[in-house]
Protein backbone atom coordinates (compact mmCIF):
# COMPACT_ATOMS: atom_id res chain seq x y z
CA UNK A 1 0.00 0.00 0.00
CA UNK A 2 1.79 2.99 -1.41
CA UNK A 3 0.38 5.52 1.03
CA UNK A 4 0.24 9.62 0.35
CA UNK A 5 -2.44 11.25 2.15
CA UNK A 6 -3.61 10.46 5.71
CA UNK A 7 -4.48 14.01 6.57
CA UNK A 8 -2.59 15.81 3.73
CA UNK A 9 -4.41 19.18 4.12
CA UNK A 10 -2.66 20.74 1.06
CA UNK A 11 -1.71 24.56 0.23
CA UNK A 12 -4.10 26.91 0.32
CA UNK A 13 -1.02 28.94 -2.15
CA UNK A 14 -1.05 31.19 -3.96
CA UNK A 15 -1.05 33.88 -6.38
CA UNK A 16 2.35 33.43 -7.73
CA UNK A 17 4.74 30.27 -8.17
CA UNK A 18 7.85 31.31 -8.31
CA UNK A 19 11.09 29.38 -9.28
CA UNK A 20 13.41 29.65 -6.53
CA UNK A 21 16.34 27.64 -7.25
CA UNK A 22 19.49 27.40 -9.37
CA UNK A 23 20.13 24.53 -12.18
CA UNK A 24 16.84 24.92 -14.39
CA UNK A 25 15.76 27.13 -16.77
CA UNK A 26 12.08 27.70 -15.20
CA UNK A 27 9.20 26.97 -13.40
CA UNK A 28 3.73 24.47 1.93
CA UNK A 29 1.89 22.71 12.58
CA UNK A 30 3.02 19.60 10.66
CA UNK A 31 0.40 17.73 9.40
CA UNK A 32 2.16 14.54 8.18
CA UNK A 33 1.04 11.18 6.20
CA UNK A 34 1.36 9.75 9.53
CA UNK A 35 -0.90 11.45 11.95
CA UNK A 36 -4.65 10.60 11.88
CA UNK A 37 -6.96 13.67 12.25
CA UNK A 38 -8.03 14.36 15.97
CA UNK A 39 -12.16 13.52 15.73
CA UNK A 40 -13.15 16.88 17.31
CA UNK A 41 -11.73 18.58 14.32
CA UNK A 42 -12.72 16.78 11.48
CA UNK A 43 -15.42 18.70 10.88
CA UNK A 44 -13.98 22.18 11.50
CA UNK A 45 -12.95 22.66 7.58
CA UNK A 46 -13.13 25.73 5.75
CA UNK A 47 -16.64 26.70 5.47
CA UNK A 48 -17.82 26.73 1.38
CA UNK A 49 -19.59 29.99 1.25
CA UNK A 50 -21.28 28.07 -1.88
CA UNK A 51 -21.73 25.42 -3.46
CA UNK A 52 -20.52 26.53 -7.09
CA UNK A 53 -17.79 25.01 -9.02
CA UNK A 54 -14.52 26.80 -9.79
CA UNK A 55 -13.26 26.08 -13.27
CA UNK A 56 -9.75 24.84 -13.10
CA UNK A 57 -6.57 26.99 -14.27
CA UNK A 58 -3.69 26.27 -15.60
CA UNK A 59 -0.42 26.81 -13.12
CA UNK A 60 1.89 29.21 -14.98
CA UNK A 61 6.20 29.15 -14.09
CA UNK A 62 7.45 26.03 -14.22
CA UNK A 63 9.54 24.49 -17.28
CA UNK A 64 8.09 21.51 -18.70
CA UNK A 65 9.59 17.85 -18.62
CA UNK A 66 10.91 16.61 -21.53
CA UNK A 67 9.16 13.65 -20.97
CA UNK A 68 6.07 14.73 -19.59
CA UNK A 69 3.08 12.23 -18.17
CA UNK A 70 -0.04 12.06 -19.91
CA UNK A 71 -3.26 11.95 -17.13
CA UNK A 72 -6.76 10.07 -17.55
CA UNK A 73 -9.57 11.32 -15.35
CA UNK A 74 -11.30 8.15 -14.52
CA UNK A 75 -14.25 9.10 -11.98
CA UNK A 76 -15.30 11.19 -9.43
CA UNK A 77 -17.38 9.80 -6.04
CA UNK A 78 -19.38 12.64 -4.47
CA UNK A 79 -19.37 10.77 -0.28
CA UNK A 80 -21.82 11.36 1.98
CA UNK A 81 -18.82 12.07 4.75
CA UNK A 82 -15.79 14.26 5.17
CA UNK A 83 -12.94 12.23 4.10
CA UNK A 84 -10.35 11.47 7.20
CA UNK A 85 -8.38 8.78 5.68
CA UNK A 86 -7.29 7.47 2.12
CA UNK A 87 -5.56 4.42 1.12
CA UNK A 88 -4.67 3.12 -2.47
CA UNK A 89 -3.86 -0.88 -2.19
CA UNK A 90 0.15 -1.01 -4.00
CA UNK A 91 -1.42 -2.90 -6.96
CA UNK A 92 -4.32 -0.76 -8.09
CA UNK A 93 -7.11 -3.27 -6.98
CA UNK A 94 -8.92 -1.10 -4.44
CA UNK A 95 -9.11 2.11 -2.65
CA UNK A 96 -9.83 2.42 1.18
CA UNK A 97 -11.54 6.20 1.91
CA UNK A 98 -12.50 6.68 6.14
CA UNK A 99 -15.31 9.28 6.69
CA UNK A 100 -16.82 10.99 9.41
CA UNK A 101 -20.41 12.72 9.13
CA UNK A 102 -20.55 15.74 7.50
CA UNK A 103 -23.14 17.61 10.49
CA UNK A 104 -22.69 20.81 8.54
CA UNK A 105 -24.59 19.66 5.58
CA UNK A 106 -26.50 17.09 7.70
CA UNK A 107 -26.75 17.58 11.20
CA UNK A 108 -28.52 14.19 11.85
CA UNK A 109 -25.91 12.21 10.30
CA UNK A 110 -24.13 10.37 13.58
CA UNK A 111 -21.89 7.28 11.95
CA UNK A 112 -18.66 7.16 10.57
CA UNK A 113 -17.92 5.00 7.47
CA UNK A 114 -14.90 2.62 5.57
CA UNK A 115 -15.59 2.42 2.17
CA UNK A 116 -13.61 -0.11 -0.14
CA UNK A 117 -14.12 0.88 -3.87
CA UNK A 118 -12.87 -1.03 -7.28
CA UNK A 119 -10.15 1.20 -9.42
CA UNK A 120 -13.17 1.62 -11.43
CA UNK A 121 -15.53 3.52 -9.19
CA UNK A 122 -17.23 1.19 -7.66
CA UNK A 123 -18.14 1.06 -4.22
CA UNK A 124 -17.39 -2.48 -3.16
CA UNK A 125 -18.81 -2.57 0.51
CA UNK A 126 -19.16 -0.13 3.69
CA UNK A 127 -18.36 -0.77 7.02
CA UNK A 128 -20.38 1.81 9.39
CA UNK A 129 -19.26 2.90 12.86
CA UNK A 130 -20.17 4.80 15.90
CA UNK A 131 -16.97 5.00 16.61
CA UNK A 132 -14.32 7.37 14.94
CA UNK A 133 -11.89 6.05 12.68
CA UNK A 134 -8.29 6.89 13.48
CA UNK A 135 -6.26 5.06 10.82
CA UNK A 136 -6.78 2.77 8.10
CA UNK A 137 -4.58 0.57 5.60
CA UNK A 138 -4.80 -2.19 2.87
CA UNK A 139 -2.58 -4.95 2.31
CA UNK A 140 -0.83 -4.80 -1.56
CA UNK A 141 -3.31 -6.88 -3.60
CA UNK A 142 -6.32 -5.00 -1.04
CA UNK A 143 -6.75 -8.71 0.53
CA UNK A 144 -6.37 -7.14 4.12
CA UNK A 145 -7.63 -3.92 5.25
CA UNK A 146 -6.66 -3.28 8.88
CA UNK A 147 -7.33 0.56 11.21
CA UNK A 148 -7.81 1.52 14.49
CA UNK A 149 -10.80 3.32 16.47
CA UNK A 150 -10.60 6.54 18.87
CA UNK A 151 -11.58 4.01 21.64
CA UNK A 152 -8.23 1.99 21.41
CA UNK A 153 -9.68 -1.02 19.16
CA UNK A 154 -7.58 -2.30 16.02
CA UNK A 155 -9.83 -4.55 13.80
CA UNK A 156 -8.66 -6.88 10.66
CA UNK A 157 -11.30 -6.89 7.95
CA UNK A 158 -11.18 -9.03 4.16
CA UNK A 159 -11.06 -7.52 1.09
CA UNK A 160 -14.75 -8.82 1.20
CA UNK A 161 -15.97 -6.83 4.37
CA UNK A 162 -15.77 -9.29 6.62
CA UNK A 163 -14.22 -8.49 10.04
CA UNK A 164 -11.57 -11.16 10.21
CA UNK A 165 -10.51 -10.19 13.97
CA UNK A 166 -10.16 -7.70 16.30
CA UNK A 167 -8.19 -7.03 19.57
CA UNK A 168 -7.32 -3.90 22.02
CA UNK A 169 -4.35 -1.40 21.25
CA UNK A 170 -3.67 2.24 21.08
CA UNK A 171 -1.27 2.25 17.68
CA UNK A 172 -1.63 2.40 14.39
CA UNK A 173 -1.41 -1.02 12.36
CA UNK A 174 0.62 -1.06 9.00
CA UNK A 175 0.15 -4.15 7.18
CA UNK A 176 3.42 -5.79 5.66
CA UNK A 177 2.16 -8.52 3.34
CA UNK A 178 5.28 -10.33 2.25
CA UNK A 179 5.92 -10.93 5.83
CA UNK A 180 2.23 -11.47 6.65
CA UNK A 181 2.46 -9.77 9.56
CA UNK A 182 1.27 -6.28 10.90
CA UNK A 183 3.30 -3.68 12.11
CA UNK A 184 1.50 -1.47 14.61
CA UNK A 185 3.02 1.90 15.69
CA UNK A 186 2.16 3.78 18.64
CA UNK A 187 2.02 6.83 17.73
CA UNK A 188 -0.32 8.22 20.05
CA UNK A 189 0.49 6.36 23.22
CA UNK A 190 -0.42 8.52 26.79
CA UNK A 191 1.92 6.36 28.50
CA UNK A 192 4.75 5.63 25.83
CA UNK A 193 6.93 2.54 26.88
CA UNK A 194 6.63 0.75 23.81
CA UNK A 195 7.59 2.11 20.10
CA UNK A 196 6.07 -0.74 18.32
CA UNK A 197 4.20 -3.84 18.13
CA UNK A 198 4.13 -6.88 15.68
CA UNK A 199 1.51 -9.11 14.96
CA UNK A 200 -0.05 -11.61 12.78
CA UNK A 201 -1.76 -11.71 9.97
CA UNK A 202 -4.41 -12.97 12.43
CA UNK A 203 -4.03 -10.32 14.62
CA UNK A 204 -1.88 -12.21 17.02
CA UNK A 205 0.55 -10.27 19.15
CA UNK A 206 4.19 -11.88 18.80
CA UNK A 207 6.78 -8.91 19.29
CA UNK A 208 7.11 -5.37 21.28
CA UNK A 209 9.76 -2.76 21.00
CA UNK A 210 10.14 -1.12 24.44
CA UNK A 211 12.02 2.10 24.68
CA UNK A 212 13.15 4.74 27.32
CA UNK A 213 12.77 7.92 25.43
CA UNK A 214 9.51 8.94 23.53
CA UNK A 215 8.74 7.84 20.41
CA UNK A 216 8.12 10.87 17.58
CA UNK A 217 8.36 9.20 14.63
CA UNK A 218 8.06 6.11 12.14
CA UNK A 219 8.47 5.81 8.84
CA UNK A 220 9.04 2.20 6.60
CA UNK A 221 10.23 2.02 3.14
CA UNK A 222 8.36 1.79 0.53
CA UNK A 223 9.37 -2.16 -0.08
CA UNK A 224 8.42 -2.11 3.62
CA UNK A 225 11.47 -4.57 4.56
CA UNK A 226 13.39 -1.17 6.64
CA UNK A 227 11.80 1.14 9.06
CA UNK A 228 13.43 3.75 11.03
CA UNK A 229 12.22 5.31 14.25
CA UNK A 230 13.38 8.80 15.93
CA UNK A 231 13.12 9.07 19.57
CA UNK A 232 13.10 12.45 22.01
CA UNK A 233 16.91 13.12 22.68
CA UNK A 234 17.80 12.94 18.79
CA UNK A 235 18.00 9.56 18.60
CA UNK A 236 17.54 8.01 15.62
CA UNK A 237 17.19 3.70 15.05
CA UNK A 238 17.20 1.53 11.68
CA UNK A 239 15.69 -1.84 11.92
CA UNK A 240 15.71 -4.54 9.46
CA UNK A 241 13.06 -7.01 7.80
CA UNK A 242 13.48 -8.85 11.21
CA UNK A 243 12.48 -6.20 13.30
CA UNK A 244 15.73 -5.54 14.75
CA UNK A 245 18.07 -2.83 15.12
CA UNK A 246 20.64 -2.74 12.63
CA UNK A 247 22.28 0.59 14.04
CA UNK A 248 21.69 3.17 16.47
CA UNK A 249 22.27 6.98 15.64
CA UNK A 250 22.28 10.62 17.62
CA UNK A 251 21.94 14.14 16.54
CA UNK A 252 23.12 17.09 18.19
CA UNK A 253 19.05 18.72 18.32
CA UNK A 254 15.38 17.41 18.61
CA UNK A 255 14.27 15.37 15.41
CA UNK A 256 11.59 17.04 12.77
CA UNK A 257 11.11 14.19 10.51
CA UNK A 258 13.10 11.00 9.06
CA UNK A 259 12.91 9.18 5.80
CA UNK A 260 14.04 5.21 4.74
CA UNK A 261 15.17 4.35 1.64
CA UNK A 262 14.04 0.38 0.24
CA UNK A 263 16.88 -2.29 -0.45
CA UNK A 264 19.49 -4.16 1.62
CA UNK A 265 21.68 -1.29 2.19
CA UNK A 266 18.86 1.19 3.23
CA UNK A 267 20.06 5.33 3.30
CA UNK A 268 18.07 7.20 5.96
CA UNK A 269 17.46 11.03 6.07
CA UNK A 270 16.39 13.08 8.81
CA UNK A 271 15.83 17.06 9.51
CA UNK A 272 16.55 18.10 13.06
CA UNK A 273 17.03 21.17 15.04
CA UNK A 274 19.98 22.54 17.21
CA UNK A 275 18.21 24.70 19.91
CA UNK A 276 14.97 25.96 20.80
CA UNK A 277 12.41 24.18 17.75
CA UNK A 278 11.22 27.49 16.47
CA UNK A 279 13.91 29.56 17.01
CA UNK A 280 16.65 26.67 16.09
CA UNK A 281 18.97 26.28 13.03
CA UNK A 282 17.98 23.39 11.39
CA UNK A 283 20.15 20.60 9.81
CA UNK A 284 19.88 17.72 7.26
CA UNK A 285 21.68 14.71 7.66
CA UNK A 286 22.52 11.56 5.60
CA UNK A 287 23.50 7.97 6.72
CA UNK A 288 24.58 5.29 4.68
CA UNK A 289 23.50 1.42 5.39
CA UNK A 290 26.02 0.85 8.16
CA UNK A 291 24.82 4.01 9.86
CA UNK A 292 27.83 6.33 8.61
CA UNK A 293 27.56 9.78 8.17
CA UNK A 294 28.06 10.51 4.50
CA UNK A 295 26.73 14.25 4.34
CA UNK A 296 25.09 17.10 6.20
CA UNK A 297 23.45 20.62 5.18
CA UNK A 298 21.31 23.37 6.10
CA UNK A 299 17.73 23.83 4.28
CA UNK A 300 17.42 26.66 2.13
CA UNK A 301 14.28 27.82 4.18
CA UNK A 302 12.23 26.38 7.05
CA UNK A 303 11.37 22.70 6.26
CA UNK A 304 9.01 20.00 8.47
CA UNK A 305 9.35 17.62 6.32
CA UNK A 306 11.05 15.00 4.58
CA UNK A 307 10.87 12.51 1.99
CA UNK A 308 13.32 9.92 0.43
CA UNK A 309 13.27 8.20 -2.99
CA UNK A 310 12.62 4.21 -2.85
CA UNK A 311 16.54 3.66 -4.17
CA UNK A 312 18.48 6.66 -1.52
CA UNK A 313 20.03 8.55 -3.68
CA UNK A 314 18.02 11.67 -3.69
CA UNK A 315 14.95 13.01 -1.15
CA UNK A 316 13.28 16.07 -0.76
CA UNK A 317 12.23 18.57 1.65
CA UNK A 318 9.25 20.58 2.06
CA UNK A 319 8.26 23.18 4.26
CA UNK A 320 5.86 26.42 4.94
CA UNK A 321 6.26 28.98 7.16
CA UNK A 322 5.85 32.98 7.62
CA UNK A 323 8.95 32.66 4.92
CA UNK A 324 6.85 30.85 2.60
CA UNK A 325 6.45 27.60 0.80
CA UNK A 326 9.55 25.25 0.31
CA UNK A 327 10.44 22.62 -1.99
CA UNK A 328 13.79 21.38 -1.81
CA UNK A 329 15.80 18.32 -3.41
CA UNK A 330 18.98 16.96 -2.63
CA UNK A 331 21.08 14.35 -3.96
CA UNK A 332 24.07 13.85 -1.37
CA UNK A 333 27.08 13.50 -3.34
CA UNK A 334 29.94 14.75 -0.93
CA UNK A 335 29.79 15.66 2.69
CA UNK A 336 28.52 19.16 1.99
CA UNK A 337 25.01 18.58 1.81
CA UNK A 338 23.58 20.58 -1.22
CA UNK A 339 20.22 21.58 -2.87
CA UNK A 340 19.55 20.17 -6.64
CA UNK A 341 16.84 22.48 -7.29
CA UNK A 342 14.40 24.25 -4.88
CA UNK A 343 10.38 25.39 -5.92
CA UNK A 344 8.29 27.46 -3.59
CA UNK A 345 6.39 30.85 -3.08
CA UNK A 346 6.85 33.86 -1.23
CA UNK A 347 3.40 32.97 0.42
CA UNK A 348 2.66 31.51 3.16
CA UNK A 349 -0.18 28.42 3.00
CA UNK A 350 -3.12 28.47 5.10
CA UNK A 351 -2.33 24.18 5.85
CA UNK A 352 0.94 22.39 4.81
CA UNK A 353 0.73 20.36 2.12
CA UNK A 354 2.76 16.73 1.61
CA UNK A 355 5.60 15.57 -0.53
CA UNK A 356 5.87 12.16 -1.60
CA UNK A 357 8.71 10.53 -3.55
CA UNK A 358 8.62 7.46 -6.12
CA UNK A 359 11.60 6.55 -8.18
CA UNK A 360 11.14 9.48 -10.69
CA UNK A 361 8.77 11.89 -9.31
CA UNK A 362 8.03 14.33 -6.76
CA UNK A 363 4.64 15.00 -5.55
CA UNK A 364 2.88 17.61 -4.31
CA UNK A 365 -0.70 18.74 -3.80
CA UNK A 366 -1.68 22.71 -3.41
CA UNK A 367 -3.99 25.42 -3.90
CA UNK A 368 -3.57 28.53 -6.05
CA UNK A 369 -4.98 31.31 -5.09
CA UNK A 370 -6.38 34.02 -7.57
CA UNK A 371 -8.80 36.86 -8.34
CA UNK A 372 -11.48 34.16 -9.34
CA UNK A 373 -11.00 32.16 -6.06
CA UNK A 374 -9.08 28.83 -5.09
CA UNK A 375 -8.14 26.06 -7.66
CA UNK A 376 -6.57 22.82 -6.10
CA UNK A 377 -3.87 20.97 -8.10
CA UNK A 378 -2.00 17.90 -7.83
CA UNK A 379 1.66 18.30 -9.31
CA UNK A 380 3.98 16.07 -10.20
CA UNK A 381 8.19 17.10 -10.92
CA UNK A 382 10.36 14.81 -12.09
CA UNK A 383 13.70 14.91 -10.60
CA UNK A 384 15.65 17.54 -12.70
CA UNK A 385 12.40 20.09 -10.82
CA UNK A 386 10.60 19.80 -14.25
CA UNK A 387 6.54 19.89 -14.73
CA UNK A 388 5.87 16.34 -15.24
CA UNK A 389 2.12 16.57 -14.96
CA UNK A 390 -0.34 19.18 -13.91
CA UNK A 391 -3.83 18.11 -12.59
CA UNK A 392 -6.69 20.83 -11.68
CA UNK A 393 -9.23 19.57 -9.40
CA UNK A 394 -12.78 21.01 -10.31
CA UNK A 395 -13.78 21.63 -6.41
CA UNK A 396 -16.20 23.90 -4.59
CA UNK A 397 -15.44 27.52 -3.61
CA UNK A 398 -13.22 27.13 -0.34
CA UNK A 399 -12.82 23.39 -0.58
CA UNK A 400 -9.06 21.96 -0.29
CA UNK A 401 -7.14 19.64 -1.86
CA UNK A 402 -7.54 16.89 1.69
CA UNK A 403 -5.41 13.73 1.17
CA UNK A 404 -3.68 11.68 -1.78
CA UNK A 405 -2.73 8.17 -2.51
CA UNK A 406 -0.78 6.97 -5.56
CA UNK A 407 -0.88 2.88 -6.43
CA UNK A 408 2.41 1.58 -7.94
CA UNK A 409 0.58 1.00 -11.16
CA UNK A 410 -0.05 4.99 -11.49
CA UNK A 411 -3.69 4.86 -9.75
CA UNK A 412 -4.17 8.23 -8.52
CA UNK A 413 -6.72 9.00 -6.00
CA UNK A 414 -7.07 12.63 -4.59
CA UNK A 415 -9.62 13.57 -1.36
CA UNK A 416 -10.98 17.02 -1.15
CA UNK A 417 -12.71 18.29 1.83
CA UNK A 418 -16.00 19.02 -0.19
CA UNK A 419 -16.33 15.15 0.16
CA UNK A 420 -15.25 13.96 -3.35
CA UNK A 421 -13.24 11.21 -4.02
CA UNK A 422 -11.75 11.70 -7.79
CA UNK A 423 -9.51 8.58 -9.33
CA UNK A 424 -6.57 9.70 -12.20
CA UNK A 425 -4.58 7.25 -14.27
CA UNK A 426 -0.96 8.49 -15.11
CA UNK A 427 1.04 7.60 -18.01
CA UNK A 428 3.82 8.11 -19.12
Amino acid sequence: MVKFGLTFISLSLLTNLLLLGSGCSSPTPKVTSEDPPNPSTVTKRTKRKHEKALPPTPVLGFKSAEIPSSVKKLWTQKLDGLITDLSVAESGKAILVATAPDRENDPSATLYHLDYFSPKGKLIWSHPSKTALKSASLSPDGSLVVFETYENQIFGMSGRGEVLWSIEGNCKPIPIAWQKRVLCYHDDDPEPGTAFDVYTWEGKKILSYPIANDILLLKMSEDKRNMVIALTEGEIVLFGSDFRPKWQKKVPGEIIDIAVSSSSEPRVAALFVVGKKVEGKQKLVYFDALGKKVSEGVPANHAEQIEISPDGASFAAYGNSENGQYLGFFTPDGKELSEKWKRGDSKQADYSSAVNLNQNTVILGFEQLDETGRHSHMLGFDFSGDLKWNIPLVTEEGAYNYAHALSLDQLLAVGTDDNKLNAYRLNQ
